[in-house]
C-alpha cells in the first residue's frame, strides 16, 4: 500500500506536469517508456509477425520457419520499431517546431515506413527464389534453372517501381497520372539514350525463346570458353 501511494503520489507531482517545449515530463516519461517496450520486445513481436505471415505460405514450401525468419527478420525488427515510435510519438506534441517541421517530421516518418515495407517485400521475393530454385535443381531441365533468376529480377524491378510510385503519391503529393504521362513523352528519350541497354534486355528475351544455351552448358564466346551460370536482364554470366 506503501508503495502504491507513493508511485501515486509520483504520477500526480508538480514536477511530472512541468512543461519543457510543449509538452510534459510525464508525456516524454510515456514517449520513452514505450519506444523502450519497442527495443525490449522486438524480437518476440517479429517472431510473432513472421510465423502469421509462414502460416499462408508453409504449404507450399518446405523451408522451416527458422529459415523463413532469418529472410525477412530485418524489415520485420524496423517495422515493429518504426510502429512503437509512432505509437509513442502520438503522447508529444511538435508544435513547438512550427508546422512545416511537424509535416516535415511526418512525411519522413512515412517515407521510411514505406521503405520497410519495400524492403519486406524484396526479402519475400528472395524467399520464393530460394524455394523455387531448390524445385529447379530437382527437374532435368535446365531452362527453369534460368527463368526462377530472371523472373525474380524482373518481380523486383516490378515492386521497386510500384513502391516509389506510391512514395511519390503518399509522401511528396505528386499526381501519379500527370507523372505517368510525362514519363510516356520522356520515355522516348530515354529508350533513345538506353539504346544498348535495350538491345541486352531484348537479347535476354530472346535467349529465353530461342533457347540457343542453357544454364550448365560450355559455350565459347570472342575466344573465351567457360560454364553459362546465369542469364539476367542485361548481360549472360560465364565462368570461366
Amino acid at each position: 500500500k506503501i508503495l502504491k501511494m507513493e508511485l501515486n503520489n509520483f504520477l500526480n507531482s508538480e514536477l511530472l506536469e512541468t512543461i519543457f517545449y510543449g509538452n510534459s515530463v510525464k508525456d516524454y516519461l510515456v514517449w520513452i517508456f514505450i519506444i523502450s517496450l519497442g527495443f525490449l520486445f522486438k524480437k518476440n513481436f517479429s517472431k510473432y509477425i513472421t510465423k502469421i505471415v509462414f502460416s499462408f505460405i508453409k504449404k507450399s514450401t518446405n523451408i522451416n520457419l527458422n529459415d523463413f525468419y532469418i529472410i525477412v527478420k530485418k524489415p520485420i525488427d524496423y517495422l515493429i520499431l518504426l510502429l512503437f515510435l509512432y505509437f509513442g510519438s502520438r503522447h508529444i506534441s511538435f508544435n513547438v517546431l512550427g508546422t512545416y517541421w511537424e509535416n516535415l517530421i511526418g512525411k519522413l516518418f512515412v517515407f521510411v515506413f514505406m521503405m520497410c515495407f519495400i524492403w519486406f517485400f524484396l526479402r519475400l521475393t528472395d524467399y520464393f527464389k530460394f524455394i523455387l530454385m531448390q524445385k529447379a535443381e530437382k527437374t532435368s531441365s535446365k531452362l527453369d534453372d534460368q527463368f526462377v533468376p530472371f523472373f525474380s529480377s524482373l518481380l523486383k524491378v516490378i515492386i521497386v517501381i510500384l513502391g516509389v510510385f506510391t512514395v511519390l503519391a503518399t509522401v511528396f503529393d505528386i499526381d501519379i497520372t500527370a507523372l505517368a504521362a510525362g514519363l510516356g513523352v520522356g520515355g522516348i528519350a530515354v529508350a533513345m539514350a538506353s539504346k544498348e541497354s535495350l538491345e541486352n534486355l531484348f537479347g535476354s528475351f530472346i535467349i529465353f525463346l530461342d533457347k540457343p544455351f542453357t544454364v550448365g552448358d560450355i559455350v565459347t564466346v570472342g575466344g573465351i570458353s567457360g560454364t553459362i551460370e546465369n542469364v539476367g536482364f542485361r548481360s549472360t554470366r560465364i565462368r570461366t
